[in-house]
């Protein structure tokens, strides 16, 4: 795969963004560890546990931020990579391919039973860590995945045409906008 002078160049510069990121990420990390009062720590670490309902609790007030840091650090970096890697050519060549919705193997009588029932609970169970997401270790990012996943299987077995789950892009945008005013209210009240 030969590159051109303007892929290069992107590639240079998205490397050098991304070492620029890191090294004032990692500063200013290394700038406020020195702000740390050790006794304020300390008295912190030890009535910790008496303030909160339970270690769960304590684990999530104490790392949530580190947490979301890093999920975020982690779906940005693999943005950046594949970016990279691929380049945005042939993901471009990717999509101009027509590729056909029907299945091209039949699935069994026990996959088809099994199947619309197992994604059921996937979703249901998704919607619990999610909505439990504030007392447990969980929330949008574990909850969100399990419900990709129930979809998934459905789509697997039945096919894109006949999934159970026909979730059309109107209908995604307006839940979408609907949780983020409901956040906002939140926030708001």
């Amino acid at each position: 795969m030969k590159t051109s002078e303007f892929e290069q160049g992107r590639n240079i510069l998205m490397g050098v963004s991304l070492f620029l990121i890191s090294f004032l990420l990692l500063r200013t990390m290394y700038i406020f560890s020195d702000s740390i009062i050790p006794g304020m720590s300390h008295l912190y670490n030890l009535y910790s546990g008496n303030i909160a309902p339970n270690i769960i609790t304590v684990i999530l007030f104490d790392f949530r931020g580190y947490d979301t840091l890093g999920e975020t650090f982690i779906l940005i970096t693999a943005v950046i990579t594949t970016t990279m890697v691929f380049g945005w050519g042939s993901i471009k060549e990717a999509f101009k391919k027509k590729e056909s919705l029907t299945m091209t193997e039949k699935s069994t009588v026990i996959q088809k039973l099994t199947a619309f029932p197992m994604s059921m609970l996937l979703v249901a169970f998704g919607v619990t860590i999610v909505l439990g997401g504030h007392i447990t270790p969980g929330g949008g990012f574990p909850g969100g995945s399990v419900i990709a996943t129930g979809y998934f299987l459905s789509v697997v077995i039945y096919g894109l045409r006949k999934t159970p789950f026909r979730f059309t892009h109107k209908f995604l945008i307006n839940l979408s906008t609907i949780g983020a005013l409901i956040f906002l209210l939140t926030g708001v009240v």
